[in-house]
């Protein structure tokens, strides 16, 4: 093969590449634009008539054992709702909404204090407080039999951050919730068909406190069907007398599986 020939070759594969990404850009354009857009909209609509509701009929919420690594915070009262479009404070072009955040406080009156003793710990320590966003000071104490000490003034303060945002490149919505419950971190992505009348009023009810659900994965069919056929070929593996159906004793090995691969009854 003459150079002129390579170059032809690897100009004709650039030119395949250029018009396969294009195609795949102009694919996710049609998708937002006919798809997430819409959707966006609707969740932007409903959650600033949830948060204008709470705001104008002063709605608090009392949260109550809000967090086991730090039962100190006591009770909390859940309030000051707000809605932007563009993480800051304002509202951006809803005919290119790519965000939504909903931002809530959980507030209680006054500090506590905790102290915390070697460098990891207060590393350790430091480092939640500033990833949650959570208000304190600090000072050093005396050492301790040569342990550095560090007290911290923690406020009863907890910022929430529910957020639905676009992601492009999957042609989904991600859910974010920031400290809604014990400090969580939770992600979650959503295909447009699944934001409907329903889910959002599930969103509402878990904004509210009324219904942990929303957070509370559904298992697929096609999960439950692999994890039905790991359980046939466990028993029949363990036990082939269980080729002939009966209910396996609580202690049998397919129950135990069985407890291990699906999620707890409520």
């Amino acid at each position: 093969m003459t150079i002129i020939d390579q170059l032809r070759k690897q100009a004709a594969n650039k030119q395949h590449q250029l018009a396969t990404h294009k195609q795949r850009e102009q694919h996710l354009a049609d998708q937002y634009q006919s798809e997430l857009l819409p959707c966006m909209q609707r969740v932007f609509q409903f959650l600033q008539e949830l948060v204008n509701h709470l705001n104008f009929l002063e709605h608090v919420t009392k949260v109550n054992n809000y967090s086991s690594d730090y039962p100190q915070l006591g009770t909390l009262i859940q309030k000051d709702y707000k809605i932007n479009t563009d993480g800051i404070s304002g509202l951006v072009n809803l005919d290119k909404l790519m965000q939504i955040n909903v931002s809530y406080r959980c507030v209680g009156t006054g500090t506590f204090r905790l102290i915390r003793e070697g460098k990891l710990a207060v590393d350790r320590e430091m480092a939640f407080l500033y990833d949650h966003k959570l208000r304190f000071e600090w000072k050093s104490l005396a050492m301790r039999e040569n342990i550095a000490r560090t007290e911290f003034m923690i406020e009863r303060y907890v910022p929430v951050m529910l957020r639905f945002e676009v992601d492009y490149e999957n042609s989904a919505l991600k859910m974010q919730i920031r400290n809604h419950s014990n400090f969580n971190h939770y992600d979650q992505l959503y295909d447009s068909a699944q934001i409907n009348d329903a889910f959002l009023d599930k969103v509402a009810r878990y904004i509210l406190r009324q219904d942990e659900a929303l957070i509370r994965l559904p298992i697929s069919e096609a999960c439950l069907q692999h994890l039905r056929q790991q359980l046939k070929l466990t028993a029949e593996t363990d036990n082939p007398e269980l080729l002939t159906p009966t209910e396996p004793s609580p202690q049998h090995p397919a129950k135990k599986l069985l407890g291990k691969l699906l999620p707890p009854k409520n």
